[in-house]
């Protein structure tokens, strides 16, 4: 979820957001409900495919987006492996962007 932040909304997550997210999974919240709060909360909607890869991958691994990665996206999204909200799980999960971002360690709570 925090690393998902960062992909959507190319910032850290908060720690009330963390508490409130970690309670929606508790509760068993469809994963669709975070993909679109994630979607309200930006205007990546609004970008077409390749842009929106290019932000993602910006966003999380600050970094430009190579042409194969681009290319690679564009071809799962057109075969329908993966849906937009699926690229930026990929993304967000990569072993790469927890190298950047990191993993969150829960303390006490908080974040």
């Amino acid at each position: 979820m925090a690393r998902l932040v960062n992909t959507f909304l190319n910032r850290d997550v908060s720690i009330e957001e963390w508490q409130i997210g970690r309670q929606a999974l508790l509760d068993n919240v469809e994963a669709q409900v975070f993909f679109d709060w994630f979607q309200e909360q930006s205007d990546l909607n609004q970008l077409g495919d390749s842009d929106y890869i290019q932000t993602l991958i910006q966003n999380t691994l600050q970094r430009p987006a190579t042409t194969e990665e681009i290319s690679g996206y564009l071809l799962q999204l057109e075969e329908g492996t993966f849906s937009r909200d699926g690229v930026a799980v990929d993304i967000a999960s990569s072993e790469e962007a927890i190298t950047v971002i990191g993993s969150v360690i829960e303390i006490d709570g908080g974040v």
